[in-house]
């Protein structure tokens, strides 16, 4: 198989690119999923540069390393993870660059006691936070216990519950609102008479 020495001189490198995700999710949270579509840049091989869409299965097929599994890697990991197996058998010290170009959408989930509860499709690049996803599932119901809502976020470590007394984010004393992330799952409780 060919290896490349890429300790030679060359102006063909890897352009700093503007990534398609937003400043407010960078490329070590952003994680890659089925649907979206990646550019991969290769330094000075274009044959091995790209765009492609994320299978179902978080895979890709690359024309040199085949079915690759990029699903589920932040954008940083992909890279890693490409790179090295660039370097394995192909390539010597290769320059990988992934940019996430579209995205499927993202959603959150609004359940409980507001008045049209359901799932909500975030555009990546767009900041959506916890009383805009109350206001567009159209507001509160007389029953809500706005003050027992909760969001559970899914992370690499696991779930993690966010409590929010929304009275406080109303009144300026909750320390503003709560930027939402792709499939957090929004709680409103019925208030108990």
């Amino acid at each position: 198989m060919l290896k490349q020495d890429s300790s030679s001189s060359s102006t063909n490198t890897i352009p700093e690119v503007t990534s398609a995700i937003s400043t407010n999710v960078s490329r070590e949270e952003y994680v890659i999923r089925g649907g979206d579509v990646v550019r991969i840049q290769v330094s000075r091989e274009d044959d091995l540069s790209g765009d492609f869409t994320v299978l179902q299965g978080g895979v890709i097929a690359h024309p040199l390393l085949g079915r690759v599994v990029i699903g589920g890697m932040t954008v940083i990991e992909a890279e890693r993870s490409l790179t090295a197996a660039l370097k394995k058998d192909y390539l010597v010290n290769p320059r990988v660059l992934v940019q996430v170009r579209s995205s499927v959408a993202r959603r959150v989930v609004v359940l409980g006691e507001v008045k049209q509860p359901g799932i909500y499709e975030l555009a990546i690049g767009d900041r959506f936070t916890l009383l805009q996803a109350v206001a567009k599932a159209g507001g509160f119901t007389d029953t809500a216990s706005i003050d027992k809502v909760t969001i559970v976020r899914k992370g690499k470590d696991g779930e993690h519950v966010i409590k929010v007394k929304v009275s406080d984010l109303l009144s300026g004393q909750g320390g503003g609102d709560i930027e939402l992330k792709p499939d957090d799952v929004i709680r409103i409780p019925q208030t108990i008479f």
